[in-house]
């Protein structure tokens, strides 16, 4: 279960929109920390409140998508939070993808799903 319901997301973003009070009073009024609602304002305001929703199914990403969103995230100087809210995509992902790249290039960013192919070799 979701630590936060979509509900409460929506009513902190709300109240932080009327302006009678800041991100960092909503953290202590809500006892959330300030950083977590400063993403929940960031979200709805690009994507929209249903992208404060928790998304039910996985998306697939493939390598070369991966690897633009990283040169897009080194391009414009943003940081690896800034990247997740823009692509509405989890922080924790291009942590990954970028630790990935790091240590093995661009071929550690393709997919290695599913069970891998058997060589074949004739004795």
């Amino acid at each position: 279960m979701a630590k936060y319901t979509i509900e409460q997301k929506i009513e902190i973003v709300k109240e932080y929109r009327t302006g009678s009070i800041s991100q960092r009073g909503l953290s202590k009024k809500y006892n959330i920390p300030d950083s977590v609602i400063r993403r929940w304002i960031r979200k709805a305001e690009l994507h929209g409140f249903d992208s404060l929703k928790r998304k039910q199914s996985k998306r697939f990403f493939d390598g070369n998508e991966k690897l633009s969103i990283l040169d897009y995230m080194l391009t414009n100087g943003l940081s690896i939070t800034e990247t997740a809210i823009k692509f509405d995509i989890e922080p924790s992902m291009v942590i990954h993808w970028q630790t990935r790249f790091d240590v093995g290039g661009i071929d550690a960013l393709k997919a290695k799903r599913g069970r891998p192919n058997k060589h074949m070799t004739n004795s």
